[in-house]
């Protein structure tokens, strides 16, 4: 039975809240003092707390240092805390998302959405606890700028008004994730999410793969077979980059739009749909209905709701904890235990630009966490990264504090090219150290032989006369490894 706590100095809007939670199988804690909540969980931890704003003289402060409190609780950090207020205006929505609330309703509470709301958070909480120890690495939004919270924001209240929405960004700055968070944080978060690329689906196939098709349609089709947008019924269908749909089937997106309805391929009658649509792109749609590649009308319907993802030379401030997130993440991925990044890193990483945005900053710390043997990531272990992502088309390496402004796809050869050589000569160091004992050298640097071998592998050494191992260097040339 999901636990609840409810925190309201008002004991009639208390019995009221009691009584119907109670006939939903709730179990209900309560207090009038937002002092105690802290301490109440601790002691009997619950799935949910429902707190009220406004505390006598203290007004909203007092709400809003509650759940500051909370959030400093290692046990509450990720607890679901729904909002109560009669101002209801966006600065209180502002400071409590940012202070973490997941929900925020205003009074006169409705009391059906505030059980639908507090079911679907409580559920997540306990799938949450379930599968997500302390400690796990989980995909959100990071970031403490006002810039973000700006963002969240504007996310939030589109997501609740469940509105069809155009997310405008450059690539590799998250536009995927806000789709995703758009899902999680509106009322059809345990509803279905289909994600349609439109780069990918081919000109000739685009009707039958959205719009699905009956049997007869072609020489294929036996069946009825549902489209993506039908799959998506209830719930949302998010087009990512929706600037690289072919202008022919355009016109088909924008009936989608005007009136939710869509017809299967090969039929006449038209089915009514209840989907939220998304949209992505990192094109100027402007500039591409100028050049009359894109529909004006098509645009002018999906800047109705256009949310901004700004990029992250917008919020640098936010880097040291994208790198703190990374590192978790990819710590659980790689087995390893890096605490962090040293301060010439952080600060080195906080004058890049990062055209890729947040994207090519988890490929510079995805390469440095391979690559650190040590408990803290140093920039020898991001050297390699930088300097290929900067260097020029001749490939001499720039400073360690150079312009990252190039083109980010040409990246991944030069990574992988890089890493194995750097891999490489740190196994040969260890492995000389160790007058070429592979037992011995696996023991110095904290892994198995047989990981050992791996590595070796990878980076093309061979096993050479009497247990040692010779290799390939960079010049192409053999050369023993000890």
């Amino acid at each position: 039975m999901p636990r609840v706590l409810i925190v309201d100095d008002d004991k009639n809007i208390v019995a009221v809240l009691q009584d119907r939670f109670e006939m939903e199988n709730f179990e209900v804690e309560i207090t009038g003092d937002c002092r105690q909540v802290a301490r109440l969980h601790e002691k009997k931890p619950v799935d949910l707390v429902v707190l009220d704003m406004d505390f006598g003289a203290q007004g909203e402060k007092a709400g809003l240092e509650t759940l500051k409190n909370l959030r400093q609780q290692w046990t509450a950090k990720e607890l679901p805390v729904i909002i109560i207020t009669a101002k209801g205006d966006p600065e209180t929505l502002f400071e409590s998302l940012g202070q973490g609330a997941a929900d925020f309703i205003k009074k006169p509470i409705d009391l059906k959405e505030l059980i639908r709301k507090a079911k679907g958070l409580t559920a997540r909480h306990r799938d949450s606890l379930a599968g997500s120890p302390p400690g796990i690495w989980q995909e959100r939004l990071v970031g403490t700028s006002r810039v973000i919270l700006d963002l969240a924001q504007t996310l939030y209240q589109a997501a609740q008004k469940e509105v069809d929405t155009l997310l405008v960004g450059e690539t590799g700055s998250g536009k995927d994730l806000l789709a995703r968070t758009f899902h999680q944080r509106s009322p059809r978060a345990h509803l279905p999410f289909r994600q349609i690329d439109c780069a990918t689906i081919p000109p000739n196939l685009f009707e039958t793969e959205i719009f699905g098709f009956v049997p007869g349609a072609h020489s294929e089709a036996k069946r009825v077979k549902k489209g993506r947008i039908e799959e998506a019924e209830g719930g949302i269908a998010f087009f990512n980059e929706i600037g690289e749909l072919p202008l022919e089937q355009q016109g088909k997106l924008l009936t989608l739009l005007d009136s939710k309805t869509m017809t299967r391929v090969g039929s006449n009658e038209p089915l009514q749909l209840d989907v939220v649509i998304l949209a992505a792109t990192n094109r100027n749609l402007e500039e591409m209905v100028a050049r009359k590649t894109f529909r004006l009308d098509l645009y002018q319907r999906l800047k109705k709701n256009e949310i901004r993802i700004p990029p992250l030379r917008e919020h640098a401030e936010d880097i040291p904890l994208l790198v703190n997130d990374f590192i978790l993440k990819f710590n659980q991925q790689y087995g390893k235990n890096i605490s962090g990044v040293t301060d010439e890193v952080l600060a080195s990483f906080q004058r890049l630009s990062w055209p890729g945005n947040i994207r090519e900053l988890q490929d510079c710390i995805d390469y440095g966490v391979r690559n650190c043997w040590g408990p803290q990531a140093a920039w020898n272990d991001f050297r390699d990264f930088i300097e290929y992502r900067a260097g020029t088309s001749q490939g001499t390496a720039v400073s360690s504090r150079g312009s990252l402004d190039v083109d980010y796809q040409s990246f991944k050869a030069a990574r992988e090219r890089s890493s194995r050589q750097v891999l490489a000569e740190y196994l040969r160091h260890h492995l000389a150290k160790q007058g070429g004992n592979k037992s011995r050298t696996a023991k110095a640097i904290g892994i198995t032989r047989e990981y050992l071998n791996q590595l070796l592998e990878r980076c093309g050494e061979k096993r050479g006369h009497g247990g040692a191992a010779t290799g390939t260097g960079p010049e192409g040339g053999n050369e023993p490894v000890n």
